[in-house]
């Protein structure tokens, strides 16, 4: 079984190089993969490589 990670805002924060309502704002944007469990708020790190790729060299507006 392939191990799941998990990235919490903090970690999308220090990813982005961005500030803590910026980071929310992005993971609550819609396309960003983003998921609620609880009411806390992960991003799969494989799904974040994908949207990576899918959005480089375009502009993402929040």
């Amino acid at each position: 079984m392939q191990e799941i990670q998990l990235l919490t805002p903090k970690d999308i924060q220090c990813i982005f190089k961005i500030g803590k309502n910026q980071a929310y704002a992005l993971m609550h944007s819609a396309g960003f993969p983003s998921i609620t469990i609880g009411s806390r708020l992960y991003v799969d790190a494989d799904q974040l490589k994908k949207w990576l790729d899918t959005y480089s060299g375009r502009k993402y507006l929040l």
